[in-house]
């Protein structure tokens, strides 16, 4: 081969990679609701990205059970669990593509273990008569978790299980009046760092944040307030200086909610605080780390009428806004997790309502890093009889420009598949996939964003194998 060939073969190759990685780092933005039974309530507390590259939510269902779901990244259902009685508040990713989570259930400390394919691998019951459990890491031997012991007046508990969920170790904090932990991260250098809180009969409650080895003893504890305000610390993250910590402090009259971030460095010794200034109650639900200096932050926030908006910050490092967006629609929205990927998009879940339905669904939404995101898919049952057959009803309006509401009716519980094609064939997307709903009628809106006027086909499958289609016309 000569030089110039193969001169020429290395910057095709080159050529390759470069498109490659501008492929792979494209943005995937969406959002949507996932009702698993109409008229009860289900919601997100915490998300995770499995080693399989799809992702954990896990929350709550109906009647107080532990809910499941495993998406993958364009947020179409995988699978999804509920299990009788409990609450999940948190779940981290097990190494082989599994999930394990904790949360509140019987009064005891426990940990789940589900696999990739959604089968439970194992489900353990520790101590405890009032456990309520906020937080779970996974290590390189296991797992541990953090929360509060009612049953004592709120000491702080964490405890340590070994990688088939045995208990290796578990210790209570006790003090004078109550104590809580609400996060815990790996160290980064064989040990364990916890954030949450301290009363203490005749003060304002104070932010803790503590340090321990791997088995668990301590290494240190700093307290903190909020320029002189009682404070609370929710989320504990690493950064490269030390650990940034966001929580919720209050005014200088204890009427209002705020939001607050706090960097220290490894042996927790302040580094800055940021207090955020709003007129009204905002509630810290999470913040993650996309950079050094970018942070992303979620609130939420009390409207006109108690509605509830979701509302996000981009931030730096000391607390300067650089982005904000609400996520509104007709009710309301919680956003309880955060989760920055590798590729600058944002993954948010938490609780929604959608439509005006009285009922609360599962809500997640990916943006990009500008927090850009296109308009939601959510379903509403519109049941008012007796369905006989699965089948798509005639869409409105039809023709449309940009945004039309298509209909379909189903017959018993299934899983249901709707898609959207071109004239040629093409797949413009899914609104759902594989996504469980109940007998009923249902409408689901469809915004045909950035596409060209023409005709378009609706199709809905069921997993009995039903299939339906429809013609539709987009003119703009």
């Amino acid at each position: 081969m000569t030089n110039k060939r193969i001169l020429c073969f290395l910057f095709i190759i080159n050529i390759f990679f470069v498109l490659s990685g501008l492929c792979f780092a494209q943005s995937i933005t969406w959002q949507r609701t996932y009702n698993r039974l109409n008229g009860w309530p289900d919601e997100a507390y915490d998300i995770c990205q499995s080693t399989d590259g799809n992702f954990y939510l896990a929350g709550s269902s109906y009647l107080g059970g532990i809910y499941v779901l495993k998406i993958n990244q364009y947020g179409d259902t995988i699978w999804t669990r509920a299990e009788i009685g409990g609450i999940a508040y948190a779940v981290t990713a097990s190494g082989d593509g599994g999930c394990v989570l904790t949360g509140l259930r019987s009064n005891k400390s426990f940990t789940v273990k589900y696999s990739a394919s959604g089968v439970i691998v194992w489900n353990k019951e520790y101590s405890g008569t009032q456990m309520y459990n906020q937080d779970i890491v996974a290590t390189i031997d296991g797992y541990v978790i953090c929360g509060t012991d009612w049953a004592t007046y709120f000491d702080g508990y964490y405890a340590k299980v070994d990688l088939q969920g045995n208990l290796v170790w578990e210790k209570y904090y006790p003090s004078d009046d109550s104590r809580s932990f609400n996060s815990v991260i790996n160290s980064g250098d064989d040990g364990y760092v916890f954030t949450g809180k301290i009363d203490t009969t005749g003060y304002p409650s104070q932010a803790t944040i503590m340090k321990t080895d791997n088995n668990g003893n301590i290494l240190w504890e700093k307290r903190y307030l909020m320029n002189g305000i009682g404070a609370v610390g929710i989320e504990i993250q690493k950064i490269s200086q030390g650990f940034l910590i966001g929580g919720r402090t209050g005014d200088s009259t204890y009427t209002i909610e705020r939001a607050f971030i706090l960097r220290v460095d490894n042996n927790g010794n302040f580094i800055n605080q940021k207090v955020f200034i709003s007129n009204e109650d905002e509630y810290f639900q999470h913040i993650s780390v996309a950079t050094e200096n970018r942070y992303v932050m979620s609130i939420f926030r009390y409207g006109s009428g108690w509605t509830i908006y979701g509302k996000i910050l981009v931030i730096d490092s000391i607390g300067n806004i650089i982005r904000e967006k609400y996520l509104n629609d007709s009710n309301q929205i919680v956003l309880n997790s955060s989760l920055c990927l590798p590729n600058g998009d944002i993954l948010f879940a938490g609780m929604s309502e959608f439509d005006n339905i009285t009922h609360e669904d599962v809500f997640a939404a990916r943006t990009d890093s500008n927090l850009n995101v296109p308009p939601p898919i959510g379903i509403q049952n519109t049941n008012s009889g007796i369905i006989k057959s699965f089948k798509l009803l005639n869409n409105y309006p039809n023709p449309f420009n940009s945004t039309t509401t298509i209909q379909f009716e189903i017959a018993k519980p299934s899983n249901i598949t709707i898609k959207i094609f071109d004239i040629n064939g093409r797949l413009v997307t899914k609104l759902l996939c594989n996504s469980y709903v109940s007998a009923g009628n249902y409408k689901i809106k469809w915004e045909a964003i950035n596409l060209p006027s023409g005709l378009y086909f609706i199709t809905l499958e069921t997993e009995e194998g039903f299939k339906d289609a429809m013609k539709i016309i987009l003119v703009k």
